[in-house]
């Protein structure tokens, strides 16, 4: 099987590293690429039949507007934005990720990535669960948790491995501390210390 060859320099080292990266077959890449992709593909797909299906069953100007108000009546309520912005994070998060990953090398020698289970939406942000492959540890990924938070526009990024597995590392990406209190506005304040005029009262007659 043919290799391409990818150099790394190792600062702690003081040398190069050559990664030795096996050409995928044709089939194999395009087999990643859709699982990656499969939330998205499923979304289009099915948009796709359901605008096909509900333009033959009502007037198109009818279907526009099913098609504006749904999604805004989704939205309009708290409990389902929370879901469908829970998970539309989790997707954006999980792709975001992996591309940190590749970007900062975070790969073993045969230049294969950790494994990504699930994702899933916390209070916080966002819950990952990593498969690490022979070759990485939680060690390459906690030297980077600066990179990994930029690139999620997340405030920080926590991680912890499972205490029977080393291989199986918890990322947890957090976006929002419930804990904090609200900061007051300093116009609260500034309204509370201005004086307002006292009108005068009138003298009976």
């Amino acid at each position: 099987m043919p290799k391409t060859t990818r150099p790394r320099w190792s600062a702690k080292t003081d040398s190069v590293e050559v990664f030795f990266r096996p050409e995928r077959s044709l089939a194999a890449r395009a087999a990643g690429l859709v699982w990656r992709w499969r939330v998205e593909i499923v979304v289009v797909i099915a948009a796709v039949i359901g605008w096909q299906r509900l333009t033959a069953a009502v007037p198109t100007w009818a279907a526009v507007v099913m098609v504006v108000s749904v999604p805004g009546t989704l939205l309009g309520f708290a409990p389902t934005r929370r879901l469908i912005l829970g998970h539309a994070w989790c997707v954006i998060t999980r792709h975001r990720l992996r591309t940190c990953l590749v970007q900062i090398r975070t790969m073993n020698h045969a230049g294969r990535l950790p494994v990504f289970l699930w994702v899933r939406p916390t209070k916080v942000g966002e819950r990952i669960r990593l498969l690490m492959r022979p070759g990485i540890c939680i060690k390459d990924l906690e030297e980077r948790t600066e990179h990994l938070a930029a690139a999620c526009w997340a405030q920080e990024v926590r991680m912890r491995r499972s205490r029977r597995l080393a291989a199986l590392v918890t990322v947890d990406v957090v976006r929002r501390n419930p804990l904090v209190p609200a900061v007051p506005s300093p116009l609260v304040g500034l309204a509370s210390k201005v004086k307002r005029p006292v009108k005068p009262q009138g003298r009976g007659v």
